[in-house]
């Protein structure tokens, strides 16, 4: 089968890119696989770890006219068989606009990595011009459905992560507080970082708290955390290629740490868990697939400084399980994902 899967803007140092990557290889050996990329990423070495097999199309668009031309010429040259996966909500509405009028017979497959709702990135109904849906979480899932998409359209493809078989995490004890952030440091829209900071002001205790992630937002960040007075428990280490080893070797955190507004399926959460590291998260939507309170994390309601502090209280008190913490990650193997994208694969056929 023809598969092209047709990508936003991507900075390379991010989840999508991580979940691209393992898609695409677990798919190359049965099917035809292109990438087409809207821009080349800041930070293309992601792109080799691609299968050779797959082709990879970047593009660098001088103007949206520019961009609609290309997708446009894509779209009316396609053939019957030509499968279109799309992580991109507008681009999926162009090729069903495209389709209709070209009396084209291409499929259509959304594969949205961000909640539809709780954002303003995009027009989420455009996502309902797919002929079918791949959702990463069972949150989407629903969401497709509360937006009129019949179950049978959609399948829960969920990510994966990769089995890990090094030393699990092993905290520290002593009378610290250690947490650990990864993703884009951004104050407030998405990542809502200031949430973090404001809760860690009225902990009691001691703690420090490491980023790392790409610094969108960094020195609102960091003059956040002077003007709160925790700029001395915090360290910034940009972003990172793998941050996991340093932090399972020179951190030893109690828990990793997500505040965000809305999620998909964060790949920094399942590959925290599979060393062994709690998290404590906002009730983001998708938090459920991920987190059971008290065997590999806690939740808190997103705005509730008061029980974000309790979570930090309790995750610092309880004596985690490494072992059954990297342990309830097992759904999300890399064996489990392919069976889950084949059978993906298979509902696009019968569309």
């Amino acid at each position: 089968m023809n598969l092209t899967f047709i990508c936003p803007q991507l900075s390379g140092n991010g989840g999508t890119e991580v979940a691209l990557v393992k898609a695409v290889n677990a798919l190359v050996d049965q099917h035809d696989i292109t990438v087409i990329l809207s821009s080349t990423p800041g930070n293309p070495t992601w792109l080799r770890q691609i299968n050779s097999r797959v082709r990879v199309i970047t593009n660098d668009f001088t103007n949206s006219l520019t961009k609609a031309f290309y997708f446009g010429k894509l779209f009316v040259g396609a053939r019957s068989d030509d499968h279109f996966i799309i992580l991109a909500a507008n681009l999926i509405k162009y090729a069903s606009i495209i389709r209709r009028y070209c009396h084209k017979q291409y499929t259509i497959t959304s594969w949205i990595h961000y909640s539809l709702d709780d954002q303003q990135m995009f027009n989420a109904d455009n996502v309902l011009f797919a002929d079918n849906h791949w959702a990463i979480s069972s949150s989407i899932k629903e969401q497709l459905i509360n937006r009129g998409v019949s179950e049978k359209q959609i399948t829960l493809v969920y990510n994966a992560v990769d089995e890990y078989n090094g030393k699990l995490n092993q905290v520290q004890n002593d009378d610290v507080l250690r947490l650990v952030y990864i993703g884009r440091i951004e104050l407030d829209d998405q990542k809502n970082l200031r949430e973090l900071m404001d809760g860690l002001t009225q902990y009691s205790g001691k703690f420090t708290v490491d980023f790392y992630g790409d610094a969108a937002d960094l020195s609102a960040c960091q003059q956040y955390s002077k003007k709160v007075g925790i700029s001395s428990c915090v360290r910034w280490h940009g972003w990172v290629a793998n941050p996991w080893d340093e932090v399972l070797e020179k951190i030893h955190p109690n828990a990793l740490v997500l505040t965000s507004r809305y999620e998909g399926l964060p790949m920094t959460l399942l590959e925290g868990i599979s060393r062994g590291i709690p998290a404590i998260v906002a009730d983001f939507v998708g938090y459920q697939d991920v987190i059971e309170n008290g065997v590999n994390g806690l939740s808190y309601s997103r705005g509730n400084l008061a029980m974000l502090i309790r979570q930090l209280e309790r995750v610092k008190q309880t004596r985690w399980s490494s072992t059954l913490v990297s342990q309830s990650t097992k759904q999300y193997s890399l064996d489990a994902y392919k069976k889950r994208l084949e059978y993906a694969v298979k509902q696009i056929s019968r569309s």
